[in-house]
């Protein structure tokens, strides 16, 4: 006997794009990238990075004829991105004996729509925090053939198995570590309004500490490297490392499908099984477009 699964939430559905958009792109570094136009859609399984940059020769004018000068270069970086899926059953009897069945359930004996959406909402959102908490730490250090990683960062490789391995930095400090990886970066690009030094919350705590300690009797910003105008991004992607990234926020390119109806998120009611069915599917990756003009640094 096949399941009935056609008690579907028209709640779940009507709010379905928000639900899939936050899930995809509510990581913090995620969502940034997002704004900023850095992400491709329709992206099944893999692709190339559609991006370039152009180096625009301006000759003297004043006389006949032509002499064809300037590049463009394209990214031969390839964009991967991995399905995901979330399934998760809740049971109608357990949830009809729970303390709280005032607030959960509806007046009624009808399992199929006696859920309350704002119970349905709730659950439905904070899947998508704990879902977009994993997806900044995966977008960073995620490795899809780790054995060794916990299981949610291996969905999708993140920024640093996507890198050369990181340059150890020395010197008397983190301050002065901070200092080398800012200027290990070529001029052009760490003077780019996007352009960014991302650290692990602890490492900018410990930056900060460091910089309180050394009495600079002039003022400081905690969240830019000290003589400098280059700028400190904390990411919990970072945390509980001392590996720090450099680069641009438009070096790096967000992939997903969002075009696919198999991407969503769902609410479904089972008559055979009794048991509330929450599944959301989604794709997700993220590609380093120029990989020569970013770089890891351990500043242990």
């Amino acid at each position: 006997m096949s399941l009935d699964l056609t008690g579907a939430s028209p709640y779940v559905e009507d709010k379905n794009k928000t639900y899939i958009k936050a899930l995809i792109g509510g990581a913090s570094t995620i969502n940034r990238l997002i704004t900023a136009g850095n992400v491709q859609t329709g992206v099944k399984t893999k692709a190339p990075v559609l991006v370039f940059k152009r180096n625009v020769i301006i000759q003297t004018g004043g006389a006949c004829g032509r002499n064809p000068m300037g590049s463009t270069k394209l990214s031969d970086s390839e964009l991967k991105v991995f399905k995901m899926k979330i399934n998760e059953d809740y049971c109608f009897e357990e949830l009809e004996n729970m303390y709280f069945t005032h607030i959960l359930l509806k007046d009624g004996a009808d399992p199929e729509n006696n859920v309350n959406d704002s119970f349905v909402n709730d659950l439905i959102e904070e899947t998508i925090k704990s879902t977009n908490a994993n997806d900044e730490i995966t977008f960073w250090i995620g490795d899809s053939t780790s054995t060794t990683l916990p299981v949610n960062q291996r969905k999708f490789d993140g920024v640093l198995k996507q890198l050369a391995a990181p340059t150890a930095m020395s010197g008397a400090d983190l301050v002065e570590k901070l200092q080398k990886v800012a200027m290990d970066a070529d001029v052009n690009i760490r003077n780019q309004e996007d352009f960014y030094i991302y650290v692990g919350q602890n490492v900018a705590d410990a930056y900060k500490l460091a910089l309180a300690n050394k009495n600079i009797y002039q003022p400081t910003e905690d969240l830019k490297v000290f003589g400098t105008s280059i700028k400190l991004m904390p990411t919990p992607g970072l945390n509980g490392t001392d590996i720090v990234v450099a680069g641009r926020d438009s070096n790096f390119q967000v992939g997903t499908d969002l075009r696919s109806d198999k991407e969503n998120v769902k609410w479904k009611y089972s008559m055979e099984t009794e048991k509330y069915y929450l599944d959301a599917y989604w794709s997700l990756g993220v590609a380093i477009v120029f990989p020569d003009e970013t770089k890891a640094y351990n500043v242990a």
